[in-house]
């Protein structure tokens, strides 16, 4: 529970961003649901979208306010490794799905 000003504030901002994103992605999840059913838009079809979240809570809880500001050579590199082994890990449990299916329940996302 954040308690200093800047620490709530980044709180506010995660959380913004955060709702912003989850309505998006439920809103795709929606007009994926429609193309699936053969509703169209006008003259267009409706494309049903595969959507993928690769993922680290652990990782992302752990850095500070300070990492958002973090543009130093040596940690874009550790970021950057780091999503290429989550990814790796992401492809061996997840890569059959690619293209056949979302690979997380967006409506569980809060």
């Amino acid at each position: 529970m954040p308690t200093e000003a800047r620490h709530i504030l980044d709180r506010v901002n995660e959380i913004s961003f955060n709702a912003t994103l989850i309505c998006e992605l439920q809103a795709m999840d929606l007009v994926s649901d429609l193309a699936k059913e053969g509703i169209r838009a006008g003259e267009r079809r409706l494309k049903h979208i595969k959507v993928h979240m690769v993922e680290d809570e652990v990782l992302m809880s752990s850095l500070g306010f300070s990492s958002k500001l973090n543009t130093s050579w040596e940690f874009l590199e550790y970021l950057f490794n780091h999503g290429r082994t989550r990814a790796d890990a992401w492809l061996a449990t997840h890569g059959g799905s690619i293209g056949e299916r979302w690979t997380f329940d967006v409506r569980s996302l809060d």
